[in-house]
């Protein structure tokens, strides 16, 4: 162990208000089930309020991220519409398209999520990671409190996408492995640094290519990987065509 890692509990989980003390009782309890483990001086804090938030500590820096589906960010991504890279990846800028339903098997905080139910189709979104997971929940049961439509096309579960039993197909699978273990350039925005800070250990390459073989198997038209602009295509197999933004790219697997 160096100087710098330290045993700790995943996260601490704390009320903002006497209120809302029993609900932070039930998400420690549910959350306890993550074993300590060898970390960084990074703490992280789940923080129970009117919506949840986690409060992320380095040293003397302190970093907030909630996930929030009516930010004026996001907002400006729906407006793109089609023109979005994502969008046209699974093929939904077409206006005679055939899909109906996208598996987002790797959610996180779930803005790709929800930009594919903007595009009116039903997206199973899975999360495997469980602090991650009660985010993303929170963060729907809000945007349905709210009546933002695509909150009502949206369905979560939160575990892994490859024990969902009976195994279920549509007509894209959709896969964000960008947090592999490894060298990794700086993420943009708190929530991209979190995810990067929380889950980058926890994805081997042979658990993404496990995890692509099985997104293959359940799509019905393709199967759309996200990878950094420089990374290698996913098991090398060789995508049927690329979209290439500033920062990463999407590679598309046809069916037939």
């Amino acid at each position: 162990m160096s100087d710098r890692e330290i045993v700790a509990p995943r996260v601490e989980v704390v009320a903002a208000a006497e209120s809302y003390r029993d609900r932070a009782a039930q998400l420690a309890q549910s959350l306890a089930g993550e074993p300590g483990e060898i970390r960084s001086p990074r703490q992280y804090r789940l923080v129970v309020d009117s919506q949840l938030s986690i409060v992320e500590t380095d040293g003397r820096r302190s970093t907030t991220v909630v996930i929030d589906f009516d930010s004026a960010a996001l907002r400006r991504r729906v407006k793109a519409g089609t023109t979005d890279l994502l969008v046209r990846a699974c093929g939904l800028h077409k206006q005679s398209h055939s899909v109906t339903s996208v598996i987002d098997a790797t959610a996180g905080l779930g803005v790709d999520t929800w930009i594919l139910a903007a595009q009116g189709v039903e997206v199973l979104a899975f999360e495997r990671d469980p602090l991650v997971g009660v985010l993303l929940d929170d963060a729907l049961s809000r945007a349905r409190k709210a009546g933002l439509s695509p909150a009502s096309l949206i369905s979560l579960q939160c575990t892994d996408a490859r024990a969902s039993l009976p195994p279920i197909a549509a007509d894209v699978v959709y896969l964000d492995p960008m947090f592999s273990k490894g060298p990794r350039k700086a993420a943009s925005g708190k929530g991209m640094h979190f995810l990067q800070d929380w889950l980058g250990e926890q994805f081997e390459s042979e658990d993404q290519e496990e995890l692509f073989r099985w997104a293959r198997q359940l799509s019905r038209q393709r199967t759309v990987v996200k990878r950094g602009l420089k990374a290698p295509v996913m098991a090398g197999v060789t995508p049927t065509f690329q979209i290439s933004g500033k920062t990463h790219r999407f590679d598309v697997y046809q069916q037939g």
